[in-house]
């Protein structure tokens, strides 16, 4: 279904193109008919005479394998090719390739040239990659200035992420003054889109009173829908919330096994250690069996 999804993508395009546009449309209607290796032949030789869109397609097909030829070297050729084009899509995934040194040689900036040239063109992913790349200081470019200039630009059309990520820098007061206000918008606007990282941050708000009256109870019912999904943030919240009796009744197993399920996603705290001084080793016996009956069932969701 997601191919099908590109593929239908690319033909609401198809018209602003005059290059190959016959070819560009079989393929299109043998994708939809599962006939990707017909569509492979078709997109290419649509490709070779300059279609953009059909360029895009075949780098698609190369990167999945779908039409039975898996090539990444080729996925990013046909990808840059559309990119060098203007299709947003494809400067995407240039920048994503450049990053990951997949199908060609890792190159940062490389990644962030084109990522940046997608979020001029007004790509909400686009801005807010460059965004957190500005934010975190990845590939050793950190400009908290114009990550927030990016980040509100992607928050602006509504990008999930990018409403965790410009609510966090208004949380911190990086590249913009401290307000716990707008902090708490944001978060309540990527929480109403189901954003993981915003309820869990949502949840963060409430436990330490920012911006709201502090509530326990609040707190502890966000960071449970978040906790559950895998938020070591909430995990570790949850974790805080039962060691200390905070909205819940005081309950150590509870979050010791909080706290050693936010460990397997790499949050690993200390007051683990002080939980397990003051449990039996039958407690902390059952808090592995929880763990491991939360992973599976994790695993089966």
């Amino acid at each position: 279904m997601k191919q099908f999804s590109i593929f239908l993508l690319a033909l609401g395009f198809l018209f602003f193109q005059n290059i190959a546009w016959a070819d560009f449309l079989e393929g299109n209607q043998a994708a939809l008919e599962g006939d990707y290796e017909k569509a492979f032949h078709e997109y290419l030789e649509a490709a070779e005479d300059g279609n953009s869109l059909a360029q895009y397609n075949v780098g698609v097909l190369y990167s999945s394998g779908q039409a039975g030829v898996r090539d990444e070297t080729q996925a990013f050729r046909w990808y840059l090719a559309a990119a060098e084009q203007g299709v947003e899509q494809a400067q995407l995934k240039v920048a994503s390739y450049y990053s990951l040194g997949r199908g060609t040689e890792a190159n940062m900036e490389e990644a962030v040239r084109w990522f940046t040239i997608a979020a001029d063109q007004g790509s909400a992913q686009g801005q807010y990659m460059v965004g957190g790349i500005y934010v975190s200081g990845y590939g050793g470019m950190k400009e908290l200035d114009r990550a927030f200039r990016y980040l509100t630009l992607a928050a602006d059309q509504g990008w999930p992420d990018a409403l965790g990520a410009l609510g966090a820098m208004y949380e911190n007061g990086q590249g913009t003054e401290q307000d716990y206000a707008k902090a708490l918008e944001l978060y309540q606007q990527a929480t109403a889109k189901g954003h993981v990282g915003g309820i869990a941050n949502l949840g963060r708000l409430y436990y330490l009173g920012r911006g709201v009256p502090q509530d326990f109870d609040e707190a502890r019912r966000l960071y449970e829908i978040a906790a559950n999904k895998g938020n070591t943030t909430a995990q570790v919240g949850l974790g805080a919330l039962y060691m200390q009796g905070q909205g819940v009744e005081l309950d150590y197993a509870t979050a010791l096994f909080w706290l050693e399920v936010a460990a397997l996603g790499g949050q690993d705290m200390k007051g683990r250690e002080a939980l397990r001084e003051v449990l039996s080793d039958e407690q902390i016996a059952e808090v592995q069996n929880r763990v491991a009956d939360w992973l599976a069932a994790q695993q089966n969701q």
